[in-house]
């Protein structure tokens, strides 16, 4: 079965997935499931628009987002958003399923706009 992924499989050499995989084995002992991989992109993307934004605020928090460009997780293309583009990616990766996980068939891409 060829599928599109989520994210980036936990075998990838970036080195920001593997210190997350590393740090989520050695915490919990078990390798982290696309849904954990998805839960710390969504986190680390809270956090950099907090770290960024004048003050705790709704209005500073979108703010923040909106000037976040390019930002790098690893496990999906960097993050993008502006006032125009509010779902941060537009690339997508194909991966197939076999009985050992998920290998990667072609790697995230930008999609043409």
């Amino acid at each position: 079965m060829i599928v599109a992924t989520r994210t980036t499989p936990n075998t990838s050499s970036d080195p920001l997935v593997q210190e997350f995989v590393t740090g989520f084995t050695e915490a919990t002992g078990s390798a982290p499931t696309m849904w954990n991989a998805v839960g710390y992109t969504q986190a680390m993307i809270t956090i950099e628009a907090l770290e960024n934004a004048e003050a705790l605020t709704r209005d500073c928090f979108e703010y923040a987002l909106d000037q976040m460009e390019e930002f790098e997780t690893g496990f999906i293309p960097p993050v993008t958003f502006g006032p125009e583009n509010r779902q941060g990616v537009n690339a997508v990766g194909v991966g197939k399923i076999t009985k050992d996980g998920i290998v990667e068939v072609a790697p995230f891409q930008v999609l043409a706009d």
